[in-house]
């Protein structure tokens, strides 16, 4: 039996010269329907925009990016065609999706995976970062750098100090 075939039948049985251009064929075709459904399932949105602009805001139009937990979310979007908008939670699951939508508009939108931090992506768009039932935290790098710099100075000013004495 040929190896690329034995995936689909594991059991080596003997059989027929008809049973084994069956068991082929059946394979083959398999093997042609699984690789139209990867290739649709890659092209099944038809965006158009090459560049776009996202943003987010509350009810009254402020630009946001915390949100309270049940709060809806406004996703505005500016392109120069049609964009697919997706909506992905902390860990990478896709939460809402939005195709084909076209070159301007307005999205209400309310996270559906609880409190944590959700990207928005749009075709040709920088993604967004928005925090729902929690808060952004200033990165790790730039406290630790604050609080190194702040420790040399204090730890410096005390050696002069004590010197001086």
């Amino acid at each position: 039996m040929n190896l690329a075939f034995s995936f689909i039948y594991p059991f080596n049985t003997p059989c027929s010269g008809r049973d084994l251009v069956i068991k082929r064929t059946l394979g083959f075709s398999l093997l042609l329907v699984m690789m139209a459904m990867g290739l649709v399932s890659n092209t099944a949105f038809g965006a158009t925009a090459k560049s776009a602009t996202l943003w987010t805001t509350d009810i009254n139009g402020a630009a946001k990016t915390q949100f309270n937990l049940g709060e809806t979310v406004y996703i505005h979007w500016l392109a120069d065609g049609t964009i697919d908008i997706i909506a992905k939670y902390q860990d990478g699951s896709q939460d809402q999706q939005w195709p084909n939508q076209g070159i301007s508009g307005i999205i209400q939108y309310v996270p559906g995976k609880g409190a944590g931090i959700y990207y928005i992506l749009g075709t040709g768009a920088a993604p967004i970062t928005i925090a729902c039932g929690t808060i952004l935290v200033i990165p790790e790098v730039q406290l630790g750098t604050l609080m190194a710099v702040t420790a040399f100075i204090a730890g410096f000013g005390f050696k002069i100090r004590k010197a001086k004495l």
